[in-house]
């Protein structure tokens, strides 16, 4: 399991065109401020260099008018297997969570967890589609699940994909 040694919050975190964050704790405040506002978090992953690099992003999104993206990255070795890759996305997204969901203003809910596991058996990770979604679920947050799950897979994922383009 990757655990991050000071905390999400305390990581580097920036904004989809590379303006680093100062304190992602106000600009998730900042963020939420107005009505209809929900926020997501997901992680995915992509193998670079000999190294899995892990983007984690929240999203605070304002209804019918798309959102805010703060993402932050966490590198580690190869991971053994794809189960291993998908336990830490997990981890990571629930660590985000656990500490971004502290400062959420009255009236703004961490809405979900987008995991990058898919039900559908012929997709790889639908073999642990139950046991992520488990462990999200066990610690009382709201899981979302591929097709669904748009923070995992179009957010962070183009930021772990296109590495040179945004940071």
């Amino acid at each position: 399991m990757l655990i991050p040694s000071k905390g999400m919050l305390a990581k580097r975190w920036l904004k989809l065109d590379k303006t680093v964050v100062r304190d992602i704790a106000a600009a998730v405040v900042d963020a939420c401020k107005g009505d209809n506002k929900a926020v997501f978090i997901g992680t995915d992953s992509q193998m670079h260099d000999h190294k899995q690099e892990y983007v984690t992003a929240i999203v605070v999104y304002t209804e019918g008018k798309g959102g805010t993206t703060f993402h932050t990255k966490t590198f580690t070795g190869e991971p053994r297997s794809l189960r291993e890759k998908l336990v830490n996305e997990a981890w990571l997204s629930i660590y985000a969570a656990w500490e971004i969901q502290k400062v959420l203003p009255n009236g703004v809910d961490l809405a979900a967890i987008h995991a990058d596991v898919n039900p559908d058996s012929k997709w790889a990770s639908s073999k642990y589609h139950d046991e992520i979604y488990g462990l999200i679920k066990g610690q009382w947050f709201e899981v979302v699940t591929k097709p669904g799950a748009w923070v995992a897979s179009y957010v962070a994922e183009f930021v772990a994909k296109h590495r040179n383009e945004a940071a």
